[in-house]
């Protein structure tokens, strides 16, 4: 039960903001959310339902990203939205993906993918920033430095987050947390992923 609460605490914490976790005990996690190409009150309303679909279970990432539908997802005039949410567990099982379907109520649907367990190659940093190079898969193939794969946090674009080919200065800001600093001056705020990290893999 002490999990679970920490779990929706943190998970109803604003996409806005890294959450705080001062008054949780060293060994609690540290959920970081990524709310893409989405209005943070969108991001916020699911992170306040998803801990219903994951009862007894503690999440270490999550993305949340709007769905693309070939025309309108819905008539004019609807104000309904459609979106994607992956999760990823503190417990290193396999993830899950939702397609969410947001009306009058939240309608969860869970949706089978396949995803590579991956262990990060880097080795621990020397100092507290280094420059990094993606091949052109960009984040497919994960954020890796310091020894650890890291999760975005905040709101953010798909299109600052795809790093295809991106040159970047990465900053470890805490043991826990670090910043990528793009060309074109763009920060995006990560958080350490604790162990291997599920990939969708790039052809």
């Amino acid at each position: 039960m002490f999990l679970a609460a920490i779990t929706v605490a943190v998970l109803t914490a604003s996409c806005n903001s890294e959450v705080s976790v001062d008054w949780l005990p060293p060994s609690a996690p540290v959920v970081a959310v990524a709310c893409l190409d989405l209005e943070p009150s969108r991001c916020e309303l699911i992170e306040r339902a998803l801990p219903g679909q994951i009862p007894g279970r503690t999440p270490q990432n999550v993305e949340i990203s709007e769905s693309l539908c070939d025309g309108p997802c819905f008539p004019a005039g609807v104000s309904d939205w459609r979106g994607h949410v992956k999760v990823e567990f503190l417990d290193g099982a396999e993830p899950l993906f939702f397609l969410v379907e947001v009306g009058s109520a939240v309608k969860w649907e869970k949706v089978p993918t396949v995803s590579v367990r991956s262990i990060p190659r880097s080795s621990p940093m020397p100092s507290s920033s280094m420059d990094l190079e993606f091949d052109p898969c960009g984040y497919d193939t994960g954020i890796d430095a310091d020894g650890s794969f890291w999760d975005p946090v905040g709101v953010l674009s798909w299109d600052s987050l795809r790093l295809a080919s991106a040159s970047v200065r990465f900053s470890r800001t805490s043991a826990k947390t670090a910043t990528l600093t793009l060309e074109n001056g763009t920060i995006i705020r990560l958080a350490r992923h604790l162990g291997p990290k599920f990939l969708g893999g790039c052809d």
